[in-house]
């Protein structure tokens, strides 16, 4: 009886051992996502455009918050040839705060613009040279960072699901 305890204290200690250097393995072959977005406003996002609806009226916000408008498609497309992806994700000029844009793919950041500020819009973003894709259709997020009127990065952001099409 002895025997057969020692032999089952001995297999389940091989076992866990195995266990544990396998969690340890997993953990850490992980490849974290090495895009953030910066604690800071970066500089101006040099694609952005004017929006164009800038009646000088900005959102109502409480003292130390923020207010934000959005306005975007849920399509984007991504050439692989060009290194870009095609959207539509506007600030208005209503918002109060400013904003980094990202896409992000099975948890990988592909796409991350510059500061986008409230009048501004964007339609093409080039891809990073992290970004491993290939074509077909994904689904995805965009993962919008908010900055408040000093340059801080908000406590508050969003995500927003999307549909991607990856082509040549």
């Amino acid at each position: 009886m002895a025997k057969h305890s020692n032999l089952l204290l001995a297999l389940l200690t091989v076992v866990t051992c195995l266990s544990v250097c396998t969690a340890l393995w997993a953990l850490s072959n992980q490849e974290p996502d090495p895009v953030l977005p910066p604690d800071e406003l970066p500089a101006a996002e040099e694609n952005a455009v004017p929006t164009g609806d800038d009646n000088g009226e900005k959102m109502d916000q409480p003292e130390g918050g923020g207010a934000v408008n959005l306005t975007y498609s849920d399509q984007v497309t991504i050439s692989l040839s060009e290194g870009t992806a095609q959207l539509s994700f506007s600030n208005p000029s209503r918002s109060n705060q400013s904003m980094v844009l990202e896409i992000v793919i099975q948890g990988t950041t592909v796409v991350q613009s510059g500061a986008l500020v409230p009048g501004t819009q964007v339609e093409t973003l080039p891809l990073l040279d992290t970004a491993k894709l290939s074509p077909g259709g994904y689904e995805g997020k965009f993962q919008v960072t908010f900055y408040d009127e000093n340059g801080a990065q908000a406590l508050l952001n969003t995500e927003i699901p999307i549909s991607i099409t990856v082509t040549e």
